[in-house]
């Protein structure tokens, strides 16, 4: 699932086992993330976050971040980011 509108963007992230992710779409000023299934581990700068199942983070930041899966099953994170986007739609919620 993807959406955009205006400066707002929601979206369902996966992440493979074992896997990272660093994707410029998930950065703005900023961010909500929901975990939805499995473990994330979230890396700013030197900061780091550990997220389990229906644990939530809001980061206030344009910094690049890493979503980490340090365990053997899918990851899966609803995000809501903010920031200067264009008007587009793709999916529906």
């Amino acid at each position: 699932m993807h959406y955009r509108g205006g400066d707002l963007e929601v979206m369902v992230v996966e992440v493979a086992a074992e896997r990272s992710l660093t994707d410029p779409m998930l950065q703005g000023q900023s961010s909500w993330h929901l975990v939805l299934e499995g473990q994330a581990l979230f890396e700013v700068g030197g900061a780091r976050w550990e997220l389990l199942p229906d644990e939530s983070l809001r980061l206030e930041t344009a910094t690049p971040y890493t979503i980490v899966n340090p365990s053997p099953t899918r990851l899966r994170v609803l995000s809501v980011v903010s920031g200067p986007r264009g008007v587009e739609c793709e999916g529906g919620l």
